[in-house]
């Protein structure tokens, strides 16, 4: 199986979204793994600490895409239910510096070998430990 890296997207899960449905009709792709650097904060953080977060978003407000995606309803939120049905891959990602970290924690409660969806709709998933990939030695090649 072939993979797709996209790495620190810092948040901004529609460009993920459509680099990820671009690359499944154009490509033959059986995952795409974003290799730290999602960028998954909730709202309480980011109250918790507004300068911080603001000081980025301020910049691109695309970094705050996750957040729209996790608190999505009536119309984004039938859009992504929409996007889910046209993905015919896993997005697994890898907790990184720009992740929070204990939420990712408290989510995977303990799991270290299984794929943990983080979003309501189910597009995004995180691998925690061991989860999601292994390299393979004999084929050369990372495999889920």
């Amino acid at each position: 199986m072939k993979g797709a890296f996209c790495g620190d997207i810092h948040g901004r899960a529609y460009h993920l979204l459509a680099v990820v449905l671009a690359l499944q009709e154009r490509l033959s792709v059986g995952m795409v793994v974003q290799p730290g650097d999602f960028g998954v904060k909730r709202l309480e953080t980011m109250i918790r600490y507004p300068v911080i977060f603001l000081r980025f978003a301020g910049n691109d407000p695309a970094e705050l895409d996750f957040l729209h995606v996790m608190k999505a309803q009536r119309e984004l939120a039938q859009r992504l239910r929409d996007v889910k049905q046209r993905l015919s891959l896993p997005l697994i990602f890898l907790r990184g510096d720009h992740d929070e970290i204990a939420w990712l924690r408290k989510l995977s409660g303990g799991v270290q070998t299984e794929l943990i969806p983080v979003d309501p709709f189910g597009l995004f998933h995180y691998a925690p430990g061991d989860a999601g990939m292994r390299w393979d030695q004999a084929s050369g090649f990372w495999r889920c």
